[in-house]
C-alpha cells in the first residue's frame, strides 16, 4: 500500500521540468491509480489508465504494448534509466512487471521517447523506483484473491537514515486460469480453459546512499521467474496438448549522480539477463509423447551511460550523453541439437539543447547518432517549439518533428529458420501538434489535450509466411501511421468527496503503402491488430475512508491479417470492458489498512485480443493491504 494515499488528503507529484518535457507530450500515471492496481501487473494498469494497444495472450501470459499503430518492438522501455527491451525480440513482456515493484510510470508517445533513446517509432515507457528519505521504518503487505484460483501476495520493507535507505520488495502470484468461455468455432458451446496455470515470483532490492547534498548513489536489483502453461487456441480440436514457457529475468544497475549549481553528471552501468525455455508437445494415445519444440534462448546485455547536463540562469539547458552497450545471445534448438551464438555492439551519442525565449516561447533541438555493429546511423535530428499565447495563458501549443531509426532485432536477423540478415533498419519521420488547455481553482480543475500526428515509416519490418513452411521478416517499402488523440481530465471537490473524471479517445490509421509486387495488393489496408478507434471513460470518487472507481475501455475492430483476393479472415470484433472497484480505508492503532472489492468485465463480454486466444468473462477479486 502507498502510505500517502491513506493519510494525505491531496497528492502532488513535483519533478524538474526536464528538457524532454518542452514541446513533448508526456502522460504521468497518478498515485491514486497506482493504489487501485497495486497487486496487478503493469499490463492491467496500462490497460485501465491509457489507450495504448495491448496484445495479451491471456491472464498471466505474454502481454505487449504498442503506440499509435506501430509494433510491440517499436515501444522502448526504460527501467531506472536502463533499456530493458529484449535484444532478441526487441519487446518487453509487461505481464511480468508487477505494479508493486515500481513507483512511477511515464508514457511518452511518438517523438517524446527520443529524449531517452532512439528506436521508439511508436513511443516509450519509463518506469522508475524512487527513494523516500524519511527515517521512519515501514512494512506493508497486500494480499489479493481472485476468481479462477488467483492468488497474489506482495510485501515491502523500508528502513534507513537521512544518508542511507534500504527497500526490499517481494511478490508471488499464481492462478489456474480455468475460466469458462464460449468457443469461437462451430458449434459454439461453453467450455473451460485447460492447461493455463501460471506462477510468477520476484524480488526487488534497492539501496540508496547520499554522502552529501552533491552526490547520490543507487544500487538496484530485480529478479523474477515466470512458469506458465499455455492453453491451446480455441480452434484446437485435438487432445493431449501441452505447452509451457519458463522465463527468468535479472536487471541490475548502479547509478551515481553529482549535482552542482549549474552542472549535473550522471553515470550508470547495468547488466540485464533473459532466459526462456519453451516446450510444445502432445500426448498421443497410449501415452506416447511427441515432441514438437524444445527450445531455449538466453541473452545478456551490459549497458553503460555517461551524461552531462548544464543549465544557465537565463533559460538555457544543454545535455549530452554517451552510451556503450554490448549484447550477447544464444539460440538453442534442443530437439534438433543446434545452436547459434550472436552478439551486437552499440555506441550511442545524443545532444539536446533547450532555450526559453521570454515567458511565452521555448524551443529545443536534439541530435542523435549511433554506431551499431560497425554500421553508422546518419544523424537523427529532432526539433520542437512550445508556445503560450499572452492573450490566453491557459493554452499551450506544442509542435515537434523528428527522424527516428529502429534497427532489426537479433531474431529478425538470425532466427533459424527464417532470419533475414539483409534487413534494413526501419526509418521513421514523425510530425505532431498538441494543444493543451489547463484551468482550475481550489475546488475544480480541467486539463484537456488534443493532438494530431503523422508518421511515414520506410522499410517497415513485417514477418510473412513462405512456401517452405516457416515465416521470415521482410521490409515493406512504406507504412503511414496517422491519427488523432484527445483526453479530458476533470477534478472537483464536493464537501468531503473528491471526484476525478477522465475521457480519452484515439483514432489511429496505420496502412501499408508499399508499391512492390509483393505488397501492392494490400496497399491501403490497416495493419494487423491495430484498432482504428479506442475510447476510455473513468470516474474515481473518494473521501477519507471510501473510494469508488468505475472504468470502461472500448477497443475497435482489428484485422488479423493483410488480406488479398481469396485470402481473408474475419477481423476481431470490437469490445467494451467495464470494471468497478469499491474500497475502504481505515486505521487501527499504528496499522493503516485498505480493503477493496473488484468486479472485472462487469457485463461479461466475450472478446479476444489475440486471434483464437480465450479471455475471461466476468470475474471478481478481493484485496486487503496493511501498512505498519
Amino acid at each position: 500500500m502507498i502510505h500517502d494515499t491513506i493519510l494525505v488528503s491531496e497528492i502532488s507529484i513535483l519533478t524538474d521540468r526536464t528538457l524532454g518535457a518542452t514541446a513533448m507530450k508526456t502522460i504521468e500515471i497518478d498515485s491514486a491509480t497506482f493504489a487501485n492496481y497495486k497487486n496487478d501487473d503493469l499490463t492491467e494498469l496500462l490497460t485501465k489508465s491509457s489507450n495504448l494497444i495491448i496484445k495479451s495472450y491471456g491472464m498471466g501470459n505474454l502481454s505487449t504494448v504498442s503506440f499509435r499503430g506501430t509494433g510491440a518492438s517499436h515501444t522502448q522501455v526504460k527501467w531506472n534509466g536502463m533499456n530493458i527491451n529484449s535484444p532478441l525480440t526487441g519487446q518487453v513482456d509487461f505481464s511480468v512487471i508487477p505494479v508493486a515493484f515500481i513507483d512511477e510510470v511515464s508514457i511518452k508517445p511518438g517523438n517524446s521517447s527520443l529524449t531517452d533513446q532512439s528506436g521508439g517509432l511508436g513511443g516509450g515507457i519509463v518506469i522508475n523506483n524512487r527513494v523516500n528519505w524519511d527515517t521512519t521504518a515501514t512494512i506493508s503487505v497486500s494480499k489479493e484473491l481472485s476468481s479462477f484460483s488467483g492468488n497474489s501476495t506482495y510485501l515491502q520493507f523500508k528502513q534507513g537514515t537521512k544518508k542511507v535507505q534500504y527497500k526490499t520488495r517481494l511478490g508471488y502470484e499464481s492462478a489456474k486460469n480455468d475460466f469458462p468461455f464460449i468457443s469461437a468455432t462451430l458449434p459454439r458451446q461453453e467450455t473451460r480453459q485447460q492447461n493455463g496455470s501460471t506462477n510468477l515470483a520476484g524480488l526487488v532490492q534497492e539501496v540508496y546512499f547520499k554522502p552529501n547534498a552533491k552526490n547520490h548513489l543507487s544500487i538496484l536489483g530485480w529478479y523474477s521467474m515466470a512458469d506458465r502453461n499455455l492453453s491451446p487456441l480455441m480452434s484446437y480440436e485435438g487432445s493431449g496438448h501441452r505447452e509451457n514457457s519458463n522465463d527468468k529475468m535479472l536487471n541490475a544497475c548502479f547509478k551515481w549522480d553529482h549535482y552542482n549549481k549549474q552542472h549535473k553528471w550522471h553515470f550508470q552501468t547495468g547488466v540485464m539477463n533473459r532466459n526462456n525455455q519453451y516446450y510444445l508437445y502432445r500426448i498421443l494415445s497410449g501415452g506416447t509423447i511427441f515432441n514438437n519444440y524444445d527450445a531455449e534462448n538466453n541473452s545478456t546485455s551490459v549497458n553503460n551511460q555517461l551524461k552531462y547536463t548544464w543549465q544557465s540562469g537565463n533559460g538555457t539547458k544543454v545535455s549530452s550523453s554517451l552510451d556503450m552497450n554490448y549484447h550477447t545471445a544464444e539460440i538453442s534448438d534442443n530437439k534438433n541439437q543446434t545452436s547459434l551464438s550472436i552478439s551486437r555492439k552499440e555506441l550511442l551519442f545524443s545532444a539536446i539543447a533547450n532555450q526559453a525565449i521570454g515567458e511565452q516561447l521555448a524551443v529545443f533541438t536534439l541530435i542523435r547518432s549511433e554506431l551499431v555493429d560497425d554500421q553508422l546511423t546518419p544523424f537523427i535530428p529532432s526539433a520542437g517549439i512550445e508556445y503560450h499565447p499572452a492573450f490566453f495563458s491557459s493554452i499551450t501549443v506544442q509542435l515537434n518533428t523528428a527522424r527516428n531509426y529502429h534497427h532489426p532485432t537479433l531474431f529478425d536477423l538470425h532466427y533459424q529458420p527464417g532470419g533475414n540478415p539483409d534487413l534494413k533498419p526501419e526509418t521513421g519521420f514523425t510530425s505532431e501538434c498538441n494543444i493543451i488547455y489547463e484551468s482550475g481553482t481550489n475546488n475544480k480543475s480541467v486539463h484537456l489535450v488534443a493532438g494530431v500526428y503523422n508518421s511515414v515509416i520506410d522499410n517497415w519490418i513485417l514477418w510473412t509466411d513462405t512456401d517452405y513452411g516457416y515465416w521470415t521478416p521482410v521490409n515493406i517499402q512504406k507504412v503511414v501511421a496517422k491519427g488523432f488523440e484527445s483526453s479530458v481530465d476533470f477534478h472537483t471537490k464536493l464537501r468531503s468527496v473528491k471526484a476525478d473524471f477522465n475521457f480519452t479517445y484515439n483514432y489511429s490509421s496505420t496502412t501499408s503503402e508499399g508499391s512492390s509486387d509483393e505488397f501492392i495488393k494490400v496497399k491501403g489496408q490497416q495493419l494487423i491488430y491495430i484498432p482504428k478507434h479506442s475510447l476510455r471513460v473513468s470516474a474515481n470518487l473518494k473521501n477519507k475512508s471510501w473510494m469508488l472507481y468505475i472504468a470502461n475501455q472500448y477497443t475497435g475492430e482489428r484485422p488479423v491479417m493483410l488480406s488479398v483476393e481469396g485470402d481473408y479472415k474475419t477481423p476481431l470484433s470490437a469490445y467494451s470492458i467495464l470494471d468497478a472497484h469499491i474500497g475502504h480505508f481505515f486505521t487501527a492503532g499504528k496499522l493503516n489498512m485498505r480493503a477493496s472489492f473488484k468486479v472485472h468485465n462487469l457485463l461479461d463480454v466475450a472478446y479476444q485480443t489475440i486471434y483464437m486466444r480465450a479471455m475471461p468473462g466476468r470475474y471478481y477479486s478481493v484485496l486487503m493491504s496493511v501498512e505498519i
